[in-house]
């Protein structure tokens, strides 16, 4: 009988201390599900972000790819690319300190 009581009684030590890591430890249980929890929906978040970052880019690159004005648009802005028979005036600001 008194093996009975200290198999009972290891059982139910080992039982409390299972019961103790799963619920109140900090790196398992509901804490740690919370925490876990609120980094998923931030990642989430972020991913929603880049995905529509990455669709805009998708659409500028097909409207480059496939309207010839956009791409001439572009080199002109950012090439400085000008056509045949145009006069190119490049303009600069003068400076106010310089009149004082």
């Amino acid at each position: 009988m008194k093996l009975m009581h200290l198999l009972f009684l290891i059982l139910a030590l080992v039982l409390g201390l299972l019961i103790k890591q799963l619920w109140f430890d900090t790196d398992s249980g509901p804490q740690q599900i919370g925490e876990l929890q609120v980094k998923l929906e931030a990642l989430k978040e972020q991913n929603k972000k880049l995905h529509n970052q990455n669709n805009h880019a998708r659409q500028i690159i097909n409207g480059i790819k496939h309207n010839y004005s956009a791409r001439e648009e572009l080199a002109r802005k950012h090439l400085g690319l000008i056509k045949e028979d145009e006069t190119f005036f490049h303009v600069i600001p003068s400076d106010d300190s310089s009149k004082k």
